[in-house]
Order: C-alpha cells, then structure tokens, then sequence
C-alpha cells in the first residue's frame, strides 16, 4: 500500500498559515518543540490515523480510506495574562477560518473538518505562553 503523504499536508496547512495577513510575523512551524518566546507561534503536527471499516468500498484491495488527524496549535507568549489570553483566542479564531476556507488543504487531501480542540496555559519566567489547539481530521485515500 501506498501511503497518502501526510507530510505534504502540513506542509500546504504552513502554507495557508503563512498566506494569512491576520498572522503577520508569526513563527509557523512543522513538527518542532514549543520554544518560548514572545509573540505569536503556530505548531503544526501530525496526531493519527484510522481506517473506519465503514468508509472501505469493495475495490479489490486497490485502495483504503483514511481519516488523519492533525493538531495545530496557536499560541501566544507574552508577559500580560489577559492581553495573552485574548491574542490565545484570536489565533485560534484565524486558525479555523484559515482551515475552512478551503477544506481540500490545497488539494492534498478529499476532505477536512474541524472535530474540536483544547487549551493550555504555561507560566514562564515573569510571563505566559498560552496555547489553542485545532484539531482537523482529513479524508485522505491510500492506494496499491
């Protein structure tokens, strides 16, 4: 079997992140440790897959559907709790509306979706790196 190129999937979510005026001077990156500095970050990761026996069509063996997860993290380092906890909100925000504005993720997978997420709140040094995490599951298609 010939596995989809997950890869290329976080490299067009980068792609998209960077294209998006609203993150400016953010720091987007793919499958790195969380470095704590000031300002905005996004973290791009791949999370899992499933192959649902429900989604399988009787193709002879030629091909399996696939249901990747991929989390991106937005998070904001700063010294001001609320100030970074609002900017936390808003990346957030732009991370989804980036997402579902084109759900194909440049054409490297059938679909996506948006299925939840989760937030974190680091104390470091004085100040704060607080994180929204969006979760996106895409339809991607293995085949022989």
């Amino acid at each position: 079997m010939i596995l989809p190129d997950f890869f290329a999937v976080e490299e067009a979510i980068q792609r998209m992140m960077q294209a998006a005026p609203e993150l400016g001077n953010a720091s987007i990156d793919i499958e790195t440790e969380l470095s704590f500095q000031e300002g905005d970050i996004i973290k791009i990761y791949l999370d899992r897959w499933d192959a649902p026996e429900q989604l399988q069509a009787i193709s002879a063996g030629q091909s399996t559907r696939m249901l990747v997860s991929f989390v991106i993290w937005g998070f904001h380092g700063g010294l001001d709790l609320l100030g970074t906890m609002k900017r936390r909100n808003e990346l957030v925000s732009i991370i989804q509306v980036v997402l579902m504005q084109d759900r194909s993720l440049q054409q490297t997978v059938e679909s996506s979706w948006i299925t939840g997420g989760e937030f974190q709140t680091i104390p470091h040094q004085g100040g704060f790196v607080i994180g929204g995490e969006v979760q996106l599951t895409a339809e991607m298609i293995a085949r022989t």
